[in-house]
């Protein structure tokens, strides 16, 4: 997510990406070109578990039932960059393979979904990935630091391992406790919803920003609006109902100051990306039948290399897996796709070109011998020879 060297990429899984009827999977459809110059900027991606767009009202009133309950996130939707299918404040289409936290990160930073080999959220192969080829791996190519911040123990579901096989340092909760930094029992003005709460976990990050080398991507992963009830911080937000819907309205405070406080240290060369993560699993009637849902994105001072209009950001269909090319363009690495994603400022998604929700998700769902290939151990492209040349 952050800029690199002046040279040309050219790997398996990123090369032009103009096939309309490629299927997924495919040697055309795992492909795109990459374009990068001098460092441009260093990155924030802030993972928001369970954020829809439907928290804020600056949407049709049908589509925000609960009213605003995200004001600081909608504010900056508004002033900064927000995909959406439609002219307000939107997402993305959440297709098989990206609803749930390990598999939505895995489809932000590689384009691709997650379909699990054995055992679901116990799966622990410290290989986990191993040879996809990621967002992460194309940064650490180009010198970048990278840590992954947690409350959690980030072992479960294989996070842990996903990061580390993809370049990522990963600082979590047993991380800071075995550091000393945190205590080994959390009491209650640390104890969240699971794990460490998200204010102290915005501290650490935050303590954490002038300690990293540059250039750095930072990934931050929040947890108090986890279903089925969230967490309200009673000390940072006391003034807010203890129930799923303030569990955003907290977050979203505790998001805009982490925002202006980061910015506030590296001004303008910082983007900053904030991500939901997958839809809402809270479970019964609380979200309307009637409701459209989308996952939150939002891009602030990304360093795009292409001019973007309000006909290339609304009105348009992204998955999870164009999150992939945006990381990188966002601090200026042209890439026109990567993975199954595909940059909507230089084209049509998957979505939009090739397929309909429905196709694409029994596409996915389809067992594939080069997705298979992505769990073997140590066949990750190197970037040596015709895969990194010289810009000319």
């Amino acid at each position: 997510m952050i800029a690199s060297y002046s040279s040309q990429l050219h790997t398996p899984s990123m090369r032009p990406c103009e096939h309309s009827q490629s299927k997924p999977f495919s040697s055309t459809s795992l492909e795109s070109q990459a374009e990068s110059e001098k460092p441009k900027s260093y990155c924030e991606q802030i993972e928001l578990e369970s954020k829809s767009h439907n928290s804020s009202s600056t949407i049709l009133q049908a589509q925000a039932p609960f009213g605003e309950l995200i004001p600081n996130l909608s504010s900056l939707a508004q002033t900064h960059i927000n995909f959406s299918p439609t002219r307000f404040i939107g997402g993305l289409v959440q297709v098989a393979g990206t609803g749930w936290t390990m598999a939505g990160t895995i489809a932000h930073l590689c384009g691709i979904p997650l379909a699990m080999p054995i055992g679901g959220n116990s799966f622990s192969n410290k290989y986990f990935l191993d040879s996809a080829l990621c967002v992460s791996d194309v940064l650490a190519n180009r010198g970048y630091n990278q840590a992954y911040v947690s409350g959690l123990d980030s072992s479960f579901a294989g996070m842990k391992y996903f990061l580390q096989s993809h370049s990522i340092a990963v600082m979590d909760l047993p991380y800071f406790q075995a550091q000393g930094v945190l205590p080994v029992h959390l009491g209650a003005d640390l104890q969240g919803f699971w794990g460490l709460k998200d204010s102290k976990l915005f501290e650490l990050a935050l303590d954490m920003l002038p300690t990293l080398k540059e250039p750095f991507a930072l990934y931050v992963s929040t947890i108090d609006t986890h279903h089925p009830d969230g967490f309200v911080d009673s000390h940072a937000c006391n003034d807010i109902e203890r129930d799923y819907k303030g569990a955003f309205t907290c977050t979203d405070r505790l998001m805009a100051d982490f925002i202006k406080r980061a910015q506030s240290i590296y001004g303008d060369s910082l983007s900053i990306v904030v991500l939901g993560d997958h839809l809402s699993m809270k479970a019964g009637e609380f979200f309307p039948s009637n409701v459209n849902r989308y996952v939150f994105d939002l891009f602030i001072n990304p360093k795009f290399t292409a001019p973007y209009t309000i006909e290339s950001i609304k009105f348009r269909t992204l998955s999870h897996f164009d999150i992939a090319p945006l990381l990188l363009d966002s601090v200026g690495i042209k890439v026109g796709g990567f993975g199954l994603g595909r940059n909507p400022l230089y084209g049509q998604t998957l979505l939009e070109s090739t397929f309909s929700q429905d196709e694409l998700d029994a596409q996915i769902s389809q067992k594939n011998r080069m997705y298979d290939s992505f769990w073997e151990v140590g066949r990750k492209p190197t970037f040596k020879h015709s895969y990194l040349a010289p810009k000319e």
